[in-house]
């Protein structure tokens, strides 16, 4: 089997800030949701064209529960599109793209969205 490229066309973040610092009262998957917004419109990909999702929080215990889907819902990607949860303690996000550039690679899908939340 040939591998197919896997490139990254778009990238964005939020502000930085310091743990329990000025984003203590918003949740992680509005962050992560308008990241996942920005990079998208950057790259000029509807989120109808998003065949996966990948995205990491180390804080998985929190009131949002499922933050990786809650992320993609609230970025406009479609409920039928499928979202992957990593819950690692350090590197979550990095995680998320290598599985992300994984899937285009094997041919499993063709547009990714992949990276990382916490607040």
């Amino acid at each position: 089997m040939e591998l197919q490229e896997a490139v990254i066309v778009s990238g964005a973040r939020t502000a930085v800030g310091r743990f329990g610092g000025a984003f203590k009262d918003v949740a992680a998957p509005d962050l992560g949701a308008e990241a996942i917004k920005a990079a998208l419109e950057r790259a000029g990909i509807r989120p109808e064209q998003v065949e996966e999702v990948v995205m990491g929080n180390a804080l998985q215990a929190t009131e949002a529960g499922y933050a990786a889907r809650l992320s993609s819902l609230k970025a406009g990607i479609p409920q039928e599109t499928p979202t992957i949860a990593i819950n690692r303690q350090c590197s979550s996000g990095l995680e998320a793209i290598n599985m992300a550039a994984q899937l285009v690679r094997t041919g499993e899908v063709d547009i990714a969205v992949a990276g990382g939340m916490e607040t």
